[in-house]
């Protein structure tokens, strides 16, 4: 794995870690509320290396990082966040 790869799959747990956290105190958040939540619980310099994570890795690869049964719920999740201004 490079060091660019295990940068990703670190900030990419994060990531679940959170969302996983909204889950238990919030299971009803909706996609705007998860982006929201996402946006407040992070720095934009970590959304900044995460999203050059992102597009250097590609969607495929992203898969095998995320160790989730809502793989698809996830990636939409990240790509709304990343994406919000």
């Amino acid at each position: 794995m490079t060091n660019q790869e295990k940068t990703l799959a670190e900030a990419l747990q994060e990531i679940q870690q959170l969302l996983k956290q909204l889950e238990v105190n919030y299971p009803t958040a909706t996609q705007d509320e998860k982006i929201a939540y996402l946006s407040d619980e992070t720095s934009a310099s970590f959304k900044r290396r995460l999203v050059s994570g992102l597009q250097a890795a590609g969607e495929a690869s992203l898969k095998q990082f995320l160790d989730n049964p809502y793989v698809n719920i996830t990636l939409e999740t990240i790509k709304g966040w990343s994406q919000a201004k």
